[in-house]
C-alpha cells in the first residue's frame, strides 16, 4: 500500500510539473511533499527553489504553500546509481555522454557494472542558446564549469562580473552565458595626466667668513625671522664661519607640472606603473581584460604590482 501511495504522489508531481510549467512555474505544496521530491519532479536544484522563495529552513514546508519553481535553474546530476538491467551504454545515452568517458571518469577496468553501483558522471550539460543558472559545488572551478556547459571560464567571469576567477565559493549562484556570448571589449580610456607637484626642500649652507644672518637671508630671498626659526637661533645670537645653516624653502610649493605619460610597450611587454589596474592597462591597448589576463597567466585581476612585466598580445 505504501509503495502505491508513493507512486501516486510521484505521478501527481509529474502532472503538477507539466501543469505548473503552463502556469508560469508555480506549484502548491501537497501533503507528503518534500523539497527534494518537488525538485526532482521539476528537475531543478533544491537550492534553486530555496533561493527563489527565500526559504531558510528546507524542512518547514506547509500544505497549500505556493512555491515559485525556477525552471531556468540547471539540474546537473553528478552521480548515477546503477539500476537492475542497466548497462554503461544505457547510462551514456541517458546522460548524453560516451561509454569511454564513463569508464575514464570512474577508473573502470571493464564495461561491467553492478546494480547499486554509484557511477561518477563526466562533464555534461553542453552549450545552450539561453542563459541558465548554476550553483557552484565543492571542487568546482570556473574552468571545470565552463567545460561542462560548453563555454569558457572567461565568458562566465565576464557574464557574472567576477573580478577574481580563481576564487569562487561553493554555494555561489552564477549564470551560465548562452552559446555565442561575446565578452564586451572595454571602451578605451584616455590616460589621465599625472600631476607631479614640485616640492621645495631646505638648502644646507655653510657660513663663510664675514657672513651675517641678514646677508644670508637676502641672498636666498627668505626672511630673517624664518631663517632664525629654521635654525633655532635667538635674536642677537651670533653665527660663525663653518656653521651649517638650513635655508628654508622659498615661495612655498610651486605650480604643479602636468606630465602626460602614455603607456608604451617595449619588445611586446608593458611595465606596470604605480596606480595601474588590469582594466586600465587593457583599455589603453584596446584589449579585453580577460585576454590580457590569460596571456600572462593571471587569475586574480587585482593582483598586479609595480614593475611587473605584462605581455601585450597585440604587440610582437
Amino acid at each position: 500500500m505504501r509503495k502505491i501511495t508513493v507512486f501516486l504522489i510521484f505521478v501527481l508531481l509529474a502532472f503538477a510539473s507539466i501543469a505548473s510549467a503552463q502556469e508560469n512555474t508555480t506549484y502548491t505544496v501537497q501533503r507528503g511533499d518534500t523539497l527534494t521530491s518537488i525538485a526532482n519532479a521539476f528537475e531543478v536544484e533544491v537550492d534553486a527553489i530555496l533561493l527563489a522563495n527565500n526559504i531558510i529552513d528546507p524542512n518547514r514546508l506547509r500544505v497549500g504553500q505556493q512555491l515559485i519553481i525556477p525552471t531556468d535553474a540547471v539540474y546537473v546530476p553528478r552521480r548515477h546509481t546503477v539500476q537492475a538491467g542497466e548497462t554503461l551504454n544505457d547510462i551514456a545515452i541517458r546522460y548524453n555522454t560516451t561509454v569511454a568517458a564513463l569508464i575514464d571518469a570512474n577508473n573502470l577496468v571493464s564495461s561491467t557494472i553492478a546494480r547499486g553501483q554509484v557511477l561518477r558522471l563526466p562533464a555534461i550539460g553542453g552549450a545552450a542558446n539561453y542563459a541558465r543558472t548554476y550553483r557552484v559545488d565543492i571542487g568546482d572551478t570556473l574552468r571545470s564549469i565552463g567545460e561542462r556547459f560548453g563555454v569558457t571560464w572567461q565568458q562566465i567571469a565576464a557574464y557574472n562580473n567576477i573580478p577574481n576567477p580563481n576564487v569562487v565559493e561553493a554555494g555561489l549562484l552564477i549564470t551560465i552565458p548562452p552559446v555565442g556570448y561575446v565578452i564586451p571589449t572595454p571602451t578605451p580610456v584616455t590616460p589621465v595626466p599625472v600631476v607631479v607637484p614640485h616640492t621645495p626642500v631646505a638648502v644646507r649652507y655653510v657660513v663663510q667668513r664675514g657672513d651675517t644672518l641678514s646677508q644670508i637671508a637676502q641672498r636666498f630671498s627668505v626672511t630673517l625671522d624664518s631663517l632664525r626659526a629654521y635654525n633655532n637661533l635667538a635674536v642677537g645670537e651670533a653665527i660663525f664661519p663653518n656653521d651649517a645653516l638650513l635655508i628654508p624653502p622659498t615661495g612655498g610649493v610651486s605650480n604643479p607640472v602636468v606630465v602626460n605619460t602614455p603607456r608604451t610597450v617595449v619588445n611586446g611587454y608593458y611595465i606596470v606603473r604605480a596606480g595601474d589596474t588590469m582594466f586600465a592597462i587593457a583599455s589603453s591597448f584596446n584589449l579585453n581584460v580577460y585576454d590580457l589576463a590569460e596571456a600572462n597567466g593571471i587569475l586574480n585581476l587585482n593582483n598586479i604590482y609595480t614593475g611587473q612585466a605584462l605581455r601585450i598580445p597585440s604587440y610582437h
